[in-house]
């Protein structure tokens, strides 16, 4: 399994689909990138990696400040998980890597 990369990313929120571009990079177990989407750009914090399971923060500033706590899983080009942001709660997120 390959990470490394640029993948396509959606979160299903109340407020509409939520895209972005998440640049990814592995290193052993760690976890690198960034995320670009709603005009803001976001470093990808405390990444790790245990299996096909990846798992991030991103602190967003917009619409308003806070902490979003992902989880995914790999499956070759795609990845699918969980979202939780903050009090709003946990929201479905899907990747398909970039070719």
């Amino acid at each position: 399994m390959s990470i490394d990369g640029d993948w396509d990313v959606v979160i299903k929120s109340p407020l509409g689909d939520l895209k972005s571009l998440l640049t990814l990079h592995a290193d052993g177990t760690a976890l690198t990138g960034s995320e670009r989407g709603a005009g803001a750009a976001n470093e990808v914090k405390d990444g790790k990696i245990s299996g096909n399971v990846l798992t991030w923060n991103i602190n967003v500033t917009t619409p308003m400040k806070m902490n979003v706590e992902i989880e995914v899983t790999v499956d070759g080009d795609k990845f699918a998980g969980t979202a939780k942001a903050g009090m709003f709660g946990k929201f479905p997120i899907t990747g398909t890597k970039k070719a």
